[in-house]
């Protein structure tokens, strides 16, 4: 029998602006088949999450994201 680990999994992610902490996931862990939806107020880092999950943004060094598979989103 094979154990098909999760989608994504994350530790310490933080993204900085003008020195600002605007994201601060210490874990997170999304598993395969799971379908997410984030609803948030405006301004509160929907887009900043998945653009950094996309990689599209410079993240901190001492984050770890580890994809397994493809995700994406609509903006």
């Amino acid at each position: 029998m094979t154990t098909v680990g999760p989608l994504l999994q994350g530790r310490n992610l933080i993204v900085k602006r003008d020195g600002i902490t605007v994201l601060d996931i210490p874990n997170f862990t999304i598993g395969r088949g799971e379908v997410l939806s984030l609803i948030r107020p405006n301004g509160s880092g929907k887009s900043t999450l998945l653009l950094t999950l996309s990689s599209l943004l410079n993240l901190n060094p001492e984050r770890t994201c580890t994809p397994h598979g493809a995700f994406g989103f609509l903006g």
